[in-house]
């Protein structure tokens, strides 16, 4: 990740958005979403689409929920989301 560009609190990892929306037309991200925000899956999946938009792109975005470890004998739900980026006329 640039380190000049932020990275998303809604998104665990080093991934951001603008990265996700320079991958070519064909490619898939699959994003582990913050679950300490429960908001995380709404505010990600706009942010996405508003940065593929810019490039001119579209994607498709799918979540699903998991269940991640947040201490001994703890979990938290969460979601996975898979953003896969679409041609300008798809």
């Amino acid at each position: 990740m640039n380190p000049k560009r932020g990275k998303s609190k809604y998104i665990l990892g080093h991934v951001g958005y603008t990265e996700i929306a320079e991958l070519s037309p064909g490619k898939v991200a699959v994003v582990v979403l913050n679950p300490e925000h429960e908001d995380a899956r709404q505010r990600a999946s706009a942010s996405v689409k508003a940065s593929v938009s810019q490039t001119g792109k579209r994607c498709k975005i799918e979540t699903q929920q998991i269940l991640m470890p947040a201490g001994a004998g703890v979990w938290k739900e969460s979601c996975i989301m898979t953003v896969e980026i679409l041609g300008a006329n798809q």
